[in-house]
């Protein structure tokens, strides 16, 4: 038997800055990282986490919505630091839909990975391992000038 394909519908574009937010925790050099991308602009907004627990992410995500604006939808899996109660409420009081990728179907958040990808990228090249907010500020230039451009 042939392992069934899911079919994993596109988002409709966004139609203007800060609609949609696409999110993910991601790991590099034994370090924990929130990254947001404005699925309008491409635009990647990162953090550093303590851990990965859903209050040392709601903290990343207010720093984020502080810096930069808050959003009305957030895509991002269903992992716990995403699903619990206390994040949900986080969501429901800010006025913030989650919206939550198909389980093992990385694709359906691609624009995260897509920028996952892209700053491990260039913390590669680099050849980063200390990693410190100074180096997130110059990866999130340098991957978001080139992503504007493009």
């Amino acid at each position: 038997m042939r392992n069934r394909r899911i079919a994993v519908s596109s988002w409709l574009s966004a139609e203007c800055p800060m609609e949609r937010f696409h999110a993910d925790v991601f790991e590099y050099v034994g370090r924990k990282f929130l990254i947001v991308v404005d699925s309008f602009s491409s635009f990647i907004m990162l953090r550093l986490l303590k851990n990965i627990s859903s209050n040392a992410t709601k903290a990343a995500l207010e720093n984020i919505f502080a810096t930069y604006s808050k959003t009305a939808v957030i895509v991002c899996d269903n992992a716990t630091n995403f699903a619990s109660q206390d994040i949900l409420e986080y969501f429901m009081d800010n006025k913030i839909y989650p919206s939550y990728a198909v389980p093992r179907h990385s694709q359906n958040n691609g624009t995260a990975e897509v920028a996952v990808r892209l700053i491990k990228q260039y913390l590669k090249s680099k050849e980063i391992k200390n990693i410190d907010e100074s180096v997130l500020n110059a990866a999130m230039l340098f991957v978001n000038s080139r992503t504007m451009v493009d």
